[in-house]
């Protein structure tokens, strides 16, 4: 049952315990009427005592009926309001259930569609990232494979301009040796562009030529000399054109490579995005469906507490309504007897008859003289005085106890011992049932409250408890947010790091192709300029004379004899020119040397590239792993958060409960518990005092009154 139904069920029973206990006891009522007596004054006296004893009682039904008919339409009110509020919340309950449990089942349908998506998500983002690497490693692969020949067909262009240049001018000897090496080597090496660009006819000539290595000066070499410069001219001029075709497909490459790269990168922007979202929702949805489990949870519990108050309500008020009604029954029948009492006696001839009999004096003198001694009526003068001096103090028993009192001091001076002693023990039992019944809610009293105190105090420590909760949730949230900033941070970094890596790489390999094409350049017109010098210097380099002599003149001329002509000046070759070339070919090793090592390096730089992308990419996949991790167990502290909230609000209202509840305890126990000492001490005394006056009443001659002769037998005090 909920704390609220628990507090409304006691006051309902409080209200019935009320409406019940309205009704005076029928034993002290019965003993007032049968014990009650007239003081020894005048017959109208007497009679008028009685009735206006029969009016009080009459008057104290009345005024009984009508607070029990007050109390009865509080209970009535009572049981209409929570027969019709719990009926009312049973329903309201009954929809908001169904509803929540749809939501349920929409949520975990959700979450776990999302989460079928978002494994499907996970997978395509691995194949695009794969797919995005294995682009990158093509591209970089095509790219050098691509510088690669780029740089092979400049130097077999320069070769082949080379060698036209040296055959062209028939020098013979170590200078077309060294072409026909170098053409052999390009020709080699690109054998499938010659069999498709030259005729079997032209490829033979030009075979012959390479292997056998012809004197331009000879016949042979004449009659072919057409042919093979003009073989050599189309392979220059195929590969001038292969070479600028090439690099405008690397150029074009580049720029589809780049929109290629950025519509996956895009895609994949857009997938880590998608998942990011469902994530959230996937999250959002599982938290949405167990709030709504745990609200089932409790509206359940307390539905089940309302059924069983709503019984209970339906178990009480029938009960309330059938004993107020026999409670009603009995005051009329009571209140018809009073009545008809009083028209008895009240009546003129009910008045002529008591003149008659109880009213004459010499009858009552006799009888007084002869019930009692002296020293017996001292005794029932005390005893009367005693009862009425009891009769005047603040009672803590009912206003019907004192009435008895009065009616017990007024009868005691008359009435036969014994009767007055068992009214009197008749009371003295009912103030020790008072007092123990006081006792006794006392003790309940005291256990509630103690009970209630404990239950506030634990419910007050598990609020201190969730309170903790509460802080360490949010504490732990406030960290889990920073470390998904710093996470999403890392994943931003290495993001721009591969961008800026890329783009690093890219400007390199521009470097790159402007330094080997540089160094092609150089190569080219260093070997031009080697091959210009070589061809002036080789006799030179070959100790050959290069003194030219003036020619005599073959005959005579104007007369004039050989001793007659003047002495022509000597021209002699360049010494230094020898050694010029050999630094010329030094340098164009150098240059190949570097081309070479720039082919290298460029390798070397490749993979770091690939290592540092890697890395980076491991560190952004990482990451990014860490950040749904991250997202999942912020979900967690989201949904621990609601949960200590909720209990935080349930606490807050179960201690205000147990607060009601004890104010309701205390505006019913704190005026017992206040005056409880004083009452039971009250109530002792006033068993002292009533024991006191059995024992005056037991000290005296009963024997005096077996003995008395009523002078009239049909006395009131005579009568049973």
């Amino acid at each position: 049952m909920s704390m609220m139904g628990s507090i409304t069920m006691a006051a309902g029973a409080a209200m019935l315990a009320s409406v019940n206990a309205i009704t005076p006891s029928k034993l002290m009522q019965n003993a007032l009427l049968q014990e009650s007596t007239l003081s020894a004054a005048t017959a109208p006296k007497k009679m008028t005592a009685v009735i206006k004893i029969l009016e009080d009682m009459r008057d104290q039904i009345d005024t009984d009926q009508a607070e029990d008919e007050k109390s009865f339409a509080k209970m009535e009110c009572w049981c209409k309001k929570n027969d019709m509020t719990l009926s009312e919340a049973q329903a309201a309950a009954q929809a908001e259930l169904e509803r929540l449990r749809a939501s349920v089942t929409a949520n975990t349908a959700e979450a776990a569609a999302l989460g079928t998506e978002l494994v499907a998500m996970e997978k395509e983002l691995k194949q695009a990232r794969e797919s995005v690497d294995e682009l990158i490693t093509m591209n970089t692969k095509t790219v050098e494979e691509d510088s690669k020949t780029v740089a092979e067909y400049t130097e077999s262009v320069t070769a082949l301009a080379n060698a036209i240049t040296v055959l062209s001018k028939h020098q013979p000897g170590l200078s077309q040796q060294k072409v026909v090496l170098e053409l052999r080597k390009h020709v080699n090496a690109h054998q499938d562009v010659l069999d498709a660009l030259l005729e079997p006819g032209s490829k033979r000539a030009l075979d012959a030529f390479l292997q056998n290595g012809q004197n331009p000066n000879s016949p042979a070499y004449s009659s072919q000399s057409g042919q093979i410069f003009g073989i050599l001219s189309e392979m220059k001029d195929q590969f001038g054109a292969d070479l600028s075709a090439l690099k405008e497909k690397m150029a074009s490459d580049k720029v589809t490579y780049g929109k290629l790269k950025k519509s996956k990168e895009e895609g994949i922007a857009d997938l880590e995005k998608g998942i990011t979202s469902k994530t959230s929702r996937k999250a959002e949805a599982k938290q949405e469906a167990a709030d709504a489990k745990q609200q089932i949870a409790d509206i359940e519990k307390t539905m089940a507490a309302d059924l069983e108050f709503l019984a209970e309500v339906k178990k009480v008020c029938p009960k309330a309504n059938e004993e107020f009604a026999k409670r009603t029954e009995d005051r009329h029948m009571e209140t018809t007897a009073i009545a008809k009492a009083i028209d008895i006696l009240g009546s003129d001839e009910s008045r002529d008859m008591f003149d008659k009999t109880v009213e004459q004096g010499p009858a009552m003198v006799f009888f007084q003289k002869s019930i009692a001694s002296a020293a017996e009526l001292e005794k029932r003068n005390d005893v009367g005085q005693l009862l009425q001096k009891l009769a005047a103090s603040d009672s803590p028993m009912p206003s019907t106890h004192n009435a008895a009192l009065k009616l017990i001091s007024a009868s005691v001076k008359l009435a036969p011992f014994t009767r007055v002693v068992e009214a009197i023990k008749t009371m003295i039992a009912e103030i020790k049932e008072k007092k123990s019944l006081e006792t006794g809610q006392k003790d309940e009293c005291a256990e509630k409250m103690n009970d209630n105190e404990k239950e506030t105090a634990a419910a007050e420590n598990e609020l201190e408890k969730f309170k903790g909760q509460l802080e360490k949730h949010e504490a732990d949230l406030a960290t889990k947010v920073d470390a998904i900033e710093k996470t999403k941070t890392q994943i931003s970094d290495a993001e721009k790091g591969l961008k800026d890596l890329e783009e690093d790489r890219a400007e390199a390999f521009k470097v790159f192709q402007q330094n080997v094409a540089d160094q092609s350049t150089a190569i080219e017109l260093l070997g031009k300029a080697i091959s210009e010098l070589s061809m002036v210097y080789e006799n030179l380099a070959k100790g050959g004379s290069f003194v030219q002599v003036s020619q005599e003149p073959e005959g005579p001329s104007a007369g004039l004899t050989h001793s007659d002509a003047p002495e022509m000046g000597t021209y002699k070759k360049n010494q230094a020119g020898t050694g010029v070339v050999a630094m010329l070919q030094g340098i164009q090793d150098e240059a190949r040397k570097t081309l070479s090592e720039l082919r290298i390096d460029q390798e070397e730089a490749n993979k770091d590239f690939m290592k540092q992308r890697d890395l980076l990419t491991d560190v952004k996949q990482s990451s990014e792993l860490a950040l749904s991790t991250l997202n999942f167990e912020k979900a967690d502290l989201d949904k621990g958060i609601s949960t200590a909230n909720g209990d935080i609000n349930d606490k807050v209202a179960e201690i205000a409960s147990l607060t009601e509840i004890m104010k309701s305890y205390r505006e019913e126990c704190d005026f017992l518990l206040k005056h409880f000492d004083v009452r039971q001490e009250a109530m002792t005394t006033e068993v002292e005092a009533l024991n006191q006056a059995i024992a005056i009443l037991k000290g005296s001659d009963a024997g005096g009154e077996m003995q008395t002769i009523y002078a009239n037998p049909t006395s009131f005090l005579g009568q049973k």
